[in-house]
């Protein structure tokens, strides 16, 4: 069953809250010194969740051989910011998310690009959040268009959907290794 609305938001209020910040509907603007300023849309929609791009960024430098089994820090530029920035065509980054998600074990999160990205060439490649994971994810976003893209921190950038099942039985759990992932951009291990 996929969750609606309302029982995303019965999970987001619990003892142990499924996303958090959690906006219970659709952001679609905001006020920035006393101005209504439009946003690309974060928050609880019909059938999912809208998460929002957070502010750290990492990005390979140039001619390093990226190795899922030998991946160290030196093999990125890593940057912070709040502001609007240019994503370069052909280009990918990887990128931290706001919000922190706490996965039961009977359900799934399913995400994928929001359509107001993805009509500019912006692809962020499917993802799962697994039974019993806790953390903040790190998403993959690639330009494969020909233009550069601008890009905003703080607003919406992918959706999850999430589905609830009979509780499998094993879990993500303790054991995963990108579990209890802290805020900020993680690289890939094995």
């Amino acid at each position: 069953m996929i969750l609606n609305d309302k029982q995303i938001k019965a999970l987001a209020l619990s003892d142990k809250p499924l996303i958090s910040p959690f906006f219970p509907s659709k952001v679609k603007k905001i006020v920035v010194n006393e101005v209504e300023t439009k946003v690309v849309s974060f928050g609880n929609s019909e059938f999912g969740y809208d998460i929002t791009l957070g502010n750290e960024f990492k990005t390979p430098k140039p001619g390093v051989i990226l190795d899922p089994k030998n991946n160290n820090e030196d093999d990125w530029f890593s940057f912070k910011t709040n502001e609007p920035f240019i994503m370069n065509a052909n280009s990918f980054l990887i990128a931290s998310v706001k919000e922190r998600f706490i996965m039961p074990l009977n359900l799934a999160g399913l995400g994928f690009a929001k359509s107001t990205y993805s009509r500019l060439g912006l692809e962020v490649p499917s993802f799962v959040f697994e039974p019993g994971w806790e953390g903040y994810p790190t998403i993959r976003i690639s330009n494969t268009g020909p233009n550069p893209i601008r890009l905003y921190p703080n607003e919406g950038f992918t959706q999850v959907i999430f589905f609830q099942g009979e509780q499998p039985e094993s879990s993500y759990g303790k054991d995963g290794k990108y579990q209890d992932q802290k805020a900020g951009v993680t690289i890939a291990k094995v």
